[in-house]
């Protein structure tokens, strides 16, 4: 006797989907809030809680998006049977496969209308474009992140509350494990847009000898920590340079971890301005952040002053940590890195085992133990290496390559060359990571790479004008319709393509959708 398929309602889908928004967008809140009581404030719970109830938010967008696609995919799929041709004959493997091909393309056509109108919705609450949508997205957040991601980011020339979630999806859409795939139909699925259509080209077409296969094989094993390293030259760039490209609380959590004196940072700035020239006189804000890092420094207002001096000394980068030795320095910097990162990725890798795998931690507790703490070691290595490499590279550039290649103006090094040499090297240190995790970190600094980007490319004076605005508007619109309906289409058909974490959000959302189809 056959199995009777339970019936999936659209109303289901879209309860998850409301549930599973509300918790996203909610959770940030509720953790500033706990953080908070902690430190004796008196911040309620409530606004926090009911913050996620409203019409414009997270949870009806992604009730709109599941619930509103699992409507409307009956209907497209009567349109799309329609539009593609019968099989000849009575070939029946032809036909499973336009039905499943049918099947597919309804679900995307229905997301992605569904999906054009819940990012219609979520920009509608937009009354001040630099009210972002406040949503979690990685375990990798640390704690001082969330609680000073309250703060409002200033205004930039691609500025939208929904651009960060737009650009999460797009990259993220991908899936993130490493065991190989089977060659799809390509009309049966559409593939996501970034992470598996580079590997659907990579297990199609098998590689070829010579040097193209051994690029091949080099992109597809440490193309993850390219896509890293890129990402974290693009995002500390930004960092040192232009800061208003960066979250408020991004900047502040790299600066806490950094321990970098503020005044040094934008001395530096200055020096890539060339508003900080050794040997010429500097302008009063320039002259007032100079006699402030003096005075932190312990030194006299002339030891900085740049019309007085040629070079400023280590040390003072260095400022109390490491003394006066490059070497002490950058040790000192990744022991202090490490204990801060330990805090971080012990719950990290603490709690998925004590929520999903108890029996095993009850069982074997010795081995549980020591899977937590080398895991939280590794990661912490990872984020220490991060930062201390920065250091080491920043002072080898501008200390021991005038020594060794005399007359190289130290102008030069000082107004961007040190820097550029921090921000290149540090994202090797993700090689000390699991592979794993890697993914997870690319896929993590990716998207707000992407958005410093697009706000370096874009002409701030081209979307200042209405048509500017409006074209840049639907083209958002657009890249998150076609990322959102390929998601949720994989998910429902092809949920191995779906990348680990956006794979448990969506497969909470459709729950036996691909059942009933």
């Amino acid at each position: 006797m056959q199995r009777r398929t339970r019936r999936i309602r659209p109303f289901d889908v879209a309860l998850r989907a409301y549930v599973l928004g509300y918790a996203i967008q909610t959770l940030p809140a509720v953790a500033r809030v706990v953080i908070a009581w902690f430190s004796r404030n008196t911040r309620s719970l409530l606004p926090a809680l009911s913050r996620g109830v409203r019409i414009k938010s997270l949870a009806t967008a992604f009730a709109l998006a599941f619930g509103g696609a699992r409507l409307l995919e009956p209907l497209a799929n009567r349109l799309v049977r329609s539009c593609l041709p019968s099989p000849p004959g009575d070939d029946e493997e032809a036909r499973s496969a336009r039905e499943r091909r049918s099947r597919a393309i309804s679900t995307f056509c229905s997301a992605l209308t569904t999906s054009l109108a819940a990012i219609v919705l979520l920009q509608a609450r937009q009354s001040l474009v630099s009210q972002s949508i406040d949503f979690a997205v990685t375990p990798y957040a640390a704690p001082a992140a969330v609680e000073a991601s309250a703060a409002p980011a200033e205004l930039t020339p691609t500025d939208s509350s929904t651009l960060d979630l737009t650009l999460l999806i797009f990259v993220r859409a991908g899936k993130s494990g490493s065991e190989p795939l089977k060659p799809p139909d390509p009309m049966l699925t559409p593939e996501p847009p970034v992470d598996a259509c580079l590997r659907f080209l990579h297990d199609t077409r098998p590689p070829k000898a010579g040097r193209s296969a051994t690029v091949r094989r080099v992109f597809a094993e440490y193309g993850d920590a390219i896509v890293f390293w890129c990402a974290s030259w693009q995002i500390m760039r930004c960092w040192f340079n232009k800061p208003h490209l960066l979250p408020k609380a991004y900047s502040k959590w790299i600066m806490r971890l950094s321990r970098m004196d503020p005044n040094v940072l934008q001395l530096l700035r200055f020096a890539r301005e060339k508003r900080f020239v050794y040997g010429s006189e500097a302008d009063p804000e320039v002259l007032r952040v100079c006699r402030s890092a003096a005075a932190r420094a312990r030194l006299s207002p002339s030891a900085l002053d740049p019309s007085r001096i040629s070079r400023i000394d280590c040390s003072l980068v260095h400022a109390s940590i490491g003394a006066k030795s490059c070497h002490g320095n950058a040790v000192q910097r990744w022991l202090r890195a490490f204990l801060d990162a330990f805090a971080i990725y012990l719950p990290v890798h603490a709690v998925p085992l004590l929520l999903f795998r108890t029996r095993r931690l009850w069982r074997h507790p010795r081995s549980g133990i020591f899977q937590i703490l080398e895991g939280a070691s590794r990661s912490s290595a990872f984020l220490a290496t991060f930062v201390a490499s920065i250091y080491t590279a920043v002072c080898l550039v501008r200390t021991q390559l005038p020594r060794a290649i005399p007359g190289i103006p130290q102008q030069r090094l000082d107004g961007g060359s040190a820097v550029q040499a921090g921000c290149l090297v540090c994202g090797l240190s993700i090689l000390l990571e699991n592979k794993h995790r890697r993914k997870e970190m690319a896929l993590y600094t990716a998207p707000r790479a992407l958005y410093c980007l697009l706000d370096e490319v874009v002409p701030a004076a081209w979307l200042s004008t209405q048509l500017g605005r409006r074209i840049g508007t639907w083209t958002e619109r657009l890249v998150f319709s076609a990322s959102s309906a390929t998601v949720i289409t994989a998910a429902v058909h092809r949920p191995a393509l779906v990348s680990g974490v956006v794979r448990g959000v969506t497969s909470f959302a459709v729950g036996d959708w691909s059942q009933d189809s």
